[in-house]
């Protein structure tokens, strides 16, 4: 990939890179222990129920310039 946008820089094309470490993102949480963890420090429900959602089967797209 970097290769490529090196090509197109010496041609005088614009062009970018985009990288992102997803993994990195959301790593291995054990929701169970997250929200036990959070309950016996007297964390607000609302924050306890909007967590363990985001910790549930999540998944994510990224469009660019209408690609999925």
């Amino acid at each position: 990939m970097l290769d490529r946008a090196h090509t197109a820089w010496k041609e005088d094309n614009i062009t970018g890179v985009l990288q992102m470490d997803i993994k990195a993102t959301f790593p291995n949480v054990a929701r169970g222990m997250r929200i036990h963890a959070m309950k016996g420090k007297k964390i607000d429900g609302d924050l306890k129920r909007w967590t363990e959602s985001c910790l549930s089967e999540r998944t994510g797209e990224m469009v660019i310039e209408g690609n999925v």
